[in-house]
């Protein structure tokens, strides 16, 4: 999945520049290899770049082959686009940590900490052990101010408006675990020009 978006990216590589590309999946990389100085070698080629095209989500992981081959990548010297630690960064369930009183604090100024804080939207962590129940009835009678996301790359699996209010409905206190709900982020209206075929 996800290979002809890149596929001019490659084939660029290659023409410009005789960097070859090599698609494998996860299991696949069973085959590498990584020397004691952090070498990753695949079919007796170094690999410099190792760039995720999958391993976002829990499906990409059904058993310790996937496990195994991602830890090996990321204790290699190749680069890696995204890191793990670039990647858990952007998961949900981290950013809810993040914002939690006194987190962001720990590894910054105060002034610093303010500053960055006057930039986050509202977000309340879901399910067991999270003091849920009047953040869902305020989403639920203003379900346009939020948006329920799960624990998923990219902003296709999110719910807007009505479908917040729905899918909390819907799911078991700990399937809510899988979420986070944050504040809608409302940009303000700004005045533009269409133009059209340079109309």
């Amino acid at each position: 999945r996800n290979f002809a978006d890149w596929c001019q990216l490659e084939y660029a590589l290659w023409q410009s520049h005789g960097v070859r590309v090599v698609q494998r999946t996860l299991a696949q990389l069973k085959q590498a290899t990584m020397e004691e100085d952090g070498t990753l070698r695949l079919d007796g080629s170094e690999v410099s770049v190792v760039y995720y095209r999958a391993g976002y989500g829990p499906e990409d992981y059904p058993t310790e082959v996937q496990w195994d081959a991602r830890g090996m990548l990321e204790r290699s010297k190749a680069i890696k686009c995204p890191s793990v630690d670039y990647q858990l960064v952007g998961a949900k369930k981290v950013q809810q940590a993040l914002a939690r009183p006194g987190a962001v604090e720990r590894f910054l100024s105060s002034r610093e900490s303010s500053k960055l804080r006057s930039c986050f939207a509202g977000l309340w962590g879901l399910g067991p052990q999270e003091d849920d129940d009047e953040i869902i009835q305020t989403a639920c009678a203003r379900p346009e101010h939020y948006v329920l996301k799960p624990q998923r790359e990219g902003g296709g699996h999110n719910f807007y408006g009505s479908d917040v209010a729905k899918k909390l409905k819907e799911l078991s206190p700990e399937d809510r675990g899988a979420y986070i709900l944050m504040q809608r982020i409302m940009p303000g209206l700004q005045p533009s020009v269409m133009t059209r075929q340079g109309q």
